[in-house]
């Protein structure tokens, strides 16, 4: 398959964690995986969420439109 297997970790859970270089390796190893060993073995790849950052207490006062600018004022 010519995959780069960067690190292999046993869990606690009996699970075996397994990181590649790319998107693409993770794909092929865990298509090969499941296509072999599809009774005994299922290979899961996580869905990673976009980050968000959720800023509270903003007063009252100040608009989205200031708070954005002063984000970027502080921020370029």
């Amino acid at each position: 398959m010519k995959v780069g297997i960067k690190s292999l970790k046993s869990l606690r859970d009996g699970r075996v964690l397994i990181e590649v270089g790319s998107a693409d390796e993770t794909n092929l190893l865990s298509a090969n995986i499941n296509v072999t060993c599809g009774e005994a073995l299922e290979a899961n790849v996580p869905i990673l969420r976009k980050p968000r950052l959720i800023i509270c207490n903003i007063p009252q006062d100040m608009s989205v439109v200031g708070f954005e600018e002063t984000l970027l004022a502080q921020n370029p």
